[in-house]
């Protein structure tokens, strides 16, 4: 409201053809009086340089802005509408520069408030909330779920503090969506320590569950950055090998299937995915090994290609039955431009293109995920 009290009263003046300016309200004249008598010019007060001017303007969409000094320093921003009389023009104005600042104030706030609604929603579904204050659930055919967690959770919480625990998580999770946007995969939600993404949705792409494996990998090896040699291990337990407080392990499961997905309630919005293909997902990262990713047969069957894998037998998933486990090892060899198999070389970015670029019209370089833009200089031509 303070910056609205300025715009109530208006200003009016009345110029002459002799270049006489005349206050008719209130506004005006306790403008004027704020205006050195030397300034009180049609230039100084309109912005243009004299009368004949000033009554071209009566009939312009806009005119200029014009910044109007006093005494003190600036009386205000003021932009003119004016009106023609027989003899003189009229002139009315209210100082512009508070509704430029109001302006400013509120599109920040906007921005600041999409922004927190992005970052409690995925990116794909609010504007859809914003028109329709609802998002229809949407069926996928073929998706790659994947849970991320950390070994020992419990155990880790019961003996770290709060902030140092909220923090240490905090720094994990910002690296993990960091990776996870670089794959052009969507986080869906943090589930305590768990860390919930999927790959194939919104955007459909056939390349879902090699993009979540080679994520997969990059998302367990940012967990494993060497220990300083100066700091002190803290460890639960009589033994170093018992979980140590300051060093984390993380496991990885992925499972491809169908899911559905959607907005739950009216208010405090939730997105959501549901389906066997979610129970799935979590029973593979429970049995994942500690600093492992592992995959259900399903997944292996659309990646064996890419990576070199282990078979870990067959578990019983409830309402799913018996299904095949596999430990992704790495990139294959022949693939890989690294000694650990995280990064493709050129016959890996080749065979992706064959592969998953059948159907696109565009280069590779606009629907390749970020992730691979820099290694595209590997490819010849």
């Amino acid at each position: 409201m303070e910056k609205l009290l300025p715009l109530i009263g208006p200003v009016l003046f009345q110029i002459t053809s002799h270049g006489d300016i005349l206050s008719l309200t209130q506004g005006a004249r306790a403008l004027l009086e704020k205006v050195p008598v030397g300034n009180r010019t049609i230039p100084n007060l309109f912005g243009v340089a004299d009368y004949a001017e000033l009554r071209t303007h009566h009939n312009r969409p806009e005119s200029p802005s014009v910044e109007i000094r006093g005494i003190g320093g600036s009386l205000g921003k003021f932009k003119w509408e004016y009106s023609l009389q027989s003899d003189s023009v009229l002139a009315s104005g209210i100082d512009w520069r508070p509704v430029e600042e109001l302006v400013d104030a509120l599109s920040k706030e906007v921005l600041l408030f999409r922004e927190v609604i992005v970052n409690l929603l995925p990116s794909f579904i609010v504007d859809q909330v914003r028109q329709h204050k609802t998002l229809q659930p949407k069926a996928y055919r073929e998706c790659t779920i994947a849970f991320l967690d950390v070994v020992s959770f419990s155990r880790i919480a019961f003996h770290l503090d709060p902030v140092s625990l909220i923090k240490k998580l905090d720094e994990y999770y910002s690296r993990f969506d960091h990776i996870v946007t670089s794959f052009s995969l969507a986080k869906i939600k943090t589930i305590g320590d768990a860390y919930m993404l999927v790959a194939g949705i919104p955007q459909r792409s056939p390349a879902h569950a090699v993009d979540a494996c080679l994520a997969g990998l990059h998302l367990i090896a940012s967990t494993k950055e060497p220990r300083r040699r100066s700091r002190q291990l803290r460890t639960i337990g009589p033994n170093a090998s018992d979980v140590d407080i300051d060093d984390w392990q993380f496991r990885m499961g992925l499972h491809s299937g169908p899911c559905i997905t959607g907005v739950l309630g009216s208010a405090k919005y939730l997105f959501d995915v549901w389906g066997d293909s979610v129970n799935i997902a979590a029973r593979m990262e429970g049995a994942s090994e500690p600093g492992r990713l592992t995959v259900s047969g399903a997944t292996y069957e659309l990646i064996k290609g890419y990576f070199s894998c282990t078979s870990l037998g067959r578990r019983t998933v409830k309402n799913a039955g018996e299904v095949d486990v596999y430990r992704v090892d790495r990139l294959r060899p022949e693939l890989s431009a690294d000694a650990l198999g995280l990064f493709p070389n050129s016959t890996y970015l080749h065979q992706y293109i064959q592969d998953f670029g059948r159907s696109q019209t565009r280069s590779p370089a606009e629907w390749m995920p970020p992730f691979y833009l820099p290694h595209l200089a590997l490819l010849p031509g």
